[in-house]
């Protein structure tokens, strides 16, 4: 298992788990910025700050260096019927 699968499975935030929390925190977003928009979910994890961005009507582009956690984003936004772009990337070169 890699580091982001053992994570994932002990933290519920890692596993992608839109809670309470995420929505708090993107509703506070959509608050100070209304969509439309276009935003960038730097160290996106599991996606679930990102799905719900989409959601709500926003243009969203999610990366993460790691490959695992971007697969399980992907996995996550189509249960979610959400529009996010996917890229495994690391944010310096």
């Amino acid at each position: 298992m890699d580091r982001y699968g053992f994570l994932a499975s002990r933290i519920p935030a890692f596993a992608g788990l839109i809670d309470d929390y995420a929505r708090a925190q993107v509703g506070w977003i959509s608050q100070i910025c209304p969509p439309p928009g276009r935003v960038l979910d730097a160290g996106c994890g599991a996606g679930r700050h990102a799905i719900l961005l989409s959601q709500l009507g926003y243009d969203v582009l999610g990366i993460d260096a790691s490959a695992p956690a971007v697969a399980l984003a992907k996995q996550q936004a189509a249960a979610h019927q959400a529009d996010v772009q996917w890229r495994c990337c690391l944010l310096y070169t």
